[in-house]
């Protein structure tokens, strides 16, 4: 069985993929702000639904099950 997925791969499988990252420090300050830089923050974005549309989507939802 090829384990192809990082979750499935133990450190030591890992690590020659990442041979120029330090897993015990983790970034360096100046990689940090280069990814941040190109890659912008690391965050969700969360979208508010009004409490109106969940309870219309509770009754298409029964309906659509009749």
């Amino acid at each position: 069985m090829t384990k192809t997925h990082a979750y499935q791969q133990t450190l030591d499988e890992l690590q020659p993929n990442y041979a120029h990252q330090d897993f015990e420090q983790g970034l360096s300050q100046t990689e940090a702000a280069n990814r941040l830089a190109t890659n912008g923050p690391n965050k969700l974005e969360s979208h508010h639904t009004p409490k109106w549309q969940l309870f219309v989507r509770q009754f298409n939802n029964l309906i659509g099950r009749l």
